[in-house]
């Protein structure tokens, strides 16, 4: 059906979704966004159009749920207009204290963590499995870029050129307010390190490359800012625990009302992680892409950092993706201020274990003090530890030695890819989401017809 409706478009129909058409000049607009400089040829340019519709579906159904879900927390909130009028001084009292108690425990607790950072980014994305050529070309862009920006060249236009995160191209990369505790430490300690409106060095997560500008840093919003949220989140818990406000207020027994009772833990469910559904409610610009991100986090990403198992899972069936390009080191790095004691070290060392390593177990079966000796345990790679340069990988040009430990030696394995999750957690963690998705979208492709016109797109350069 959908085909034949295609047919009878005008020319300038690049795909249907679901039958909704999608105009040329609107998919153009993405690719050009996607791909400033062009594809290398039609194959690339119609692997574009499969992802765009991908996700353009996956967008389509995360607005479909936030109305429904918009309908239905507006039919639960449904009381008596009479009972309200009557009694809205005395609920809006009550809720406004409990509102500000609130607000004061998570500011108190969000401040005394750094308080919250308003950030633009430049994502060139790297997946865990990229060749070095690939590790290469990206470094590249990114450095291309941070030239850009040190020429003087706008953070927000270059963002919406160059940044792989479609999520937040719209929005000139500008990313919802981050407190810490919400996202990659590696890319949290360039964020909070940075003072309003200056832009970092490149830099590298799990997910690839970063550029970061910021815009703003603040202890926390001010009450007037957030108490619209807080006061929407007390009134979805009364719902959520059963309270009915329009019985308690209807009898007039306000001796008997139960909202500092019966839900004052309410203001315990409220904390730092709430922070960013309000940052994201604060934003100006509510897109698809924020819509996406949330039904992600609430519907297939929510409690997936907590649930060991199935990331054990995962990465157990997945192993062969986590090979390192080289082998590393695995085990021990000792070092000692006599050759005794280091062969006391060594003997111990080897019968320690490798699959988990403890040194500490080693340190407590060594007598002597602590002052005389020292323990490095890792996986390494060439460049990361002078002493397994020189032993592991024979750079006989390192000089290993320092003065306070003359005695060095190095106990464990050669590996050619990662025995624990443990030692990979962040890139699992990434990998497992996308899995996730792919699912998610798999299962989508069966219930929703996505049909492109590859007439129309062949005509575009």
């Amino acid at each position: 059906m959908c085909s034949a409706a295609l047919s009878a478009q005008e020319h300038n129909i690049v795909m249907m979704i679901d039958g909704e058409p999608i105009a040329r000049s609107i998919f153009i607009d993405a690719y050009k966004q996607n791909y400033p400089n062009g594809v290398s040829g039609k194959k690339e340019l119609y692997h574009f159009a499969e992802r765009y519709a991908d996700y353009y579906l996956k967008c389509k159904v995360a607005a479909q749920q936030q109305q429904e879900n918009a309908v239905e927390n507006r039919n639960k909130k449904v009381v008596s207009s009479a009972s309200i009028l009557k009694n809205d001084v005395v609920v809006s009292a009550d809720i406004e204290q409990q509102a500000r108690n609130i607000y004061n425990k998570i500011a108190s607790e969000v401040s005394s963590k750094g308080g919250l950072v308003k950030l633009q980014d430049i994502h060139i994305y790297l997946s865990q499995r990229a060749s070095k050529a690939d590790e290469k070309n990206a470094k590249d862009q990114i450095e291309a870029i941070y030239n850009k920006v040190k020429a003087g060249e706008d953070f927000g236009k270059l963002a919406q050129l160059y940044t792989q995160n479609t999520l937040y191209r719209a929005t000139k990369g500008e990313l919802p307010w981050l407190a810490k505790g919400q996202t990659l430490s590696e890319f949290e300690n360039v964020a909070f390190a940075l003072s309003p409106g200056e832009v970092s060095k490149p830099f590298m997560s799990v997910d690839g490359y970063h550029l970061l500008y910021l815009q703003k840093k603040v202890d926390f919003l001010s009450y007037n800012e957030v108490r619209a949220n807080i006061i929407d989140f007390i009134l979805k818990e009364k719902v959520r625990k059963g309270i009915d406000i329009q019985h308690v207020f209807a009898s007039g027994e306000m001796g008997n009302t139960p909202s500092l009772t019966t839900i004052s833990t309410t203001d315990e469910a409220f904390n730092t992680s709430s922070v960013a559904s309000i940052s994201n409610t604060l934003d100006a610009q509510s897109s698809s892409n924020e819509q996406l991100l949330t039904y992600l986090n609430n519907n297939l990403w929510n409690g997936v950092e907590a649930d060991s198992r199935a990331l054990e899972r995962y990465f157990e069936a997945n192993k062969k993706k986590y090979r390192f390009d080289e082998p590393r080191f695995k085990g021990y790095v000792l070092y000692a201020k006599s050759a005794e004691l280091l062969k006391e070290l060594e003997k111990k060392a080897k019968h320690a274990p490798l699959l988990n390593l403890n040194k500490a177990a080693i340190e407590d079966a060594v007598g002597g003090s602590r002052e005389s000796f020292k323990i490095d345990e890792g996986i390494f790679s060439l460049g990361e530890n002078t002493v397994v340069d020189k032993e592991f990988y024979k750079q006989h040009n390192t000089n290993s030695g320092a003065s306070e430990f003359p005695f060095t030696k190095i106990v464990g394995k050669k590996v050619k890819q990662p025995d624990l999750k443990s030692e990979v957690t962040w890139q699992v963690l990434a990998d497992y989401k996308e899995y996730l998705e792919q699912q998610w979208l798999a299962k989508l492709k069966k219930s929703h017809s996505i049909v492109i016109n590859k007439k129309e797109l062949s005509t575009i350069n």
